[in-house]
This record gives structure tokens, sequence and C-alpha cells, in this order.
């Protein structure tokens, strides 16, 4: 892996997505291939990820068919696998509810945002998947709820194909659904709400994470370097547990390696966090 600047620790989380698209689970320190029985779910979903959480319980997985040009949203839990919107329509004139599904994000109330890219909007969804409302976004793809329950949305803006450069952008929507552009220009692969109000953001094509403001501050946090690039955000959640391990609080980053998309390796940068706030911002 090249190198990335900042205080970083490889460690393997609890769960990822394996480089085939199924979703597994693997024992801190455990290897890929000591684990591959262990299955969230199966048998493997078509462009299947894990998009968020809820409560630390729920596991959100989007997955959609481009032939069919239908998605899906599951929820995952407690060992079990349950539908929770989208899908093939009942009546075959009916337009499906979600076409290609990407990132999702849980408010503390448990209502759920869905990044839907080929439509171009964010759905927002009760508990139990019954949509509510949407914001329209131009390709949507990256989405993460803040502790203010504002909404985050990492958008591909211009470029029509995931690997154009873009321009790019970021918008915050208020819980009341005012957008607001933030930022223009980085393609946002992954975004994680993090401490003090703070946005990380995973550019892969440009190859950095790093913090976002409100106002549209921004502050580099690690840069990648021998084709490496970020591609998914996670924080750990702090309990009595990851703090007891060593990990509460820290930042996993899923790295592609080397420009192969499909060979991928887990970062843990440790904190703190909260002190970025207090940097210089560039723009």
């Amino acid at each position: 892996m090249g190198r990335a600047d900042g205080e970083s620790r490889r460690r393997p989380p609890s769960r990822w997505i394996r480089p085939a698209p199924s979703t597994w689970r693997a024992p801190a320190g455990a290897t890929a291939a000591a684990s591959e029985a262990r299955f969230l779910h199966g048998p493997p979903l078509v462009n299947a990820q894990v998009s968020a959480g809820r409560a630390g319980r729920d596991l959100f997985v989007t997955t959609f068919d481009r032939d069919r040009r239908v998605g899906v949203l599951y929820r995952l839990a407690e060992g079990r696998t349950s539908f929770l919107a989208g899908g093939t329509p009942p009546e075959p004139a009916r337009a499906p509810l979600l076409i290609q599904p990407e990132g999702a994000a849980a408010t503390a109330a448990g209502e759920i945002y869905v990044a839907d890219r080929d439509r171009g909007v964010v759905l927002r969804l009760d508990g139990d998947g019954r949509m509510l409302d949407n914001v329209r976004v131009a390709r949507p793809r990256a989405l993460a709820v803040d502790e203010s329950d504002h909404l985050w949305v990492g958008s591909d803006g211009g470029a029509e194909a995931p690997w154009q450069p873009g321009p790019g952008a970021i918008w915050r929507v208020s819980p009341r659904g005012e957008s607001r552009l933030v930022l223009e220009g980085p393609m946002a692969q992954a975004l994680a709400a993090g401490p003090a109000g703070l946005l990380f953001v995973a550019d892969r094509q440009g190859g950095e994470i790093f913090a976002l403001t409100a106002d549209g501050g921004r502050t580099s946090l690690a840069r990648f370097t021998d084709g490496d690039a970020p591609r998914g955000l996670a924080f750990v959640p702090a309990t009595a547990e990851t703090r007891a391990a060593g990990l509460g609080g820290d930042l996993l980053v899923a790295v592609i390696r080397s420009g192969a998309f499909q060979l991928n390796e887990i970062v843990r940068i440790a904190g703190p966090f909260a002190d970025l706030v207090g940097r210089p911002a560039a723009r």
C-alpha cells in the first residue's frame, strides 16, 4: 500500500464487503480465508454495498440490477435479513421505487435516507421503508447524517460515469429539507459524520481524506500515493467494548490498492479528530 499521511494503524474491522459482492463478517484479527463461510447474507447480492447502520443494531445494504433497472434496500439485524424498500413493483406499469440505490443513512429518529443515483433523488423513508418525501440532487452517491440530524450528500455532479472526473459536489440538507451547496469539486466516494460537526470525505479520485465544516472549510487528514485511494469510511462506535479494545472513535478506511478496484485493505486512523476544527482551513 502507498503511504498515507497521518497516524494510522492497520487492523481488520469486524465487518466489511468482499471484493465479490457478498456481505460477510470476520472477527478482529481473522484472515479472509478463515471467515468466508460466515456470511451475513447469502447467496451473493449483485452490486451489494453496506450503506448505513442504525442504533448499533441494524445494518442496511443496498443492491441493484443494472439490466433490470431495479434496486432494493435490505435490513440486516440479529442474523436475519428483511426486505425494506424497492424491488419489482406489483403492477407492471408502475415505476420502481429504487433503480440504482447507493448510499444510505439513518437519523436519530430512525428514518432512513437512500441515494438513488439513476433517478437523481435522495429518498426519505420511515422506519418501515415507506417513502415520506425526497430531495433532488444530481447523481447522489454517498450519504451521512451528522449529530444535528442534517443530511450530507456526496454527488457525482456532472460525471455521467463514476470514473469520470466530475466536478462533484457536497450538499447539506436541513431536517426541514432545505438543501445548500457546501463544496464543489471533489468526487466523494464515501462520507462519515465525525465529532465536532465535521464531515469526513473520501475523495477517491483525489487520493485524499479531508474534514469539512458546514461553512465549507476543508482540512486534509490523509493523502494516498502509489495508486492507492480511499473507498469507504466508518467511525468505530465509542462503547465500553470498543474502548477496551483501543478502537473506540477511530476511523476505519477501506483503501483500494494500486488502482486495483478488487484489491482492498482496511486502515485504522486514530484520533483525536475534533481538533481539526481549529486548524487553518484550505478551500
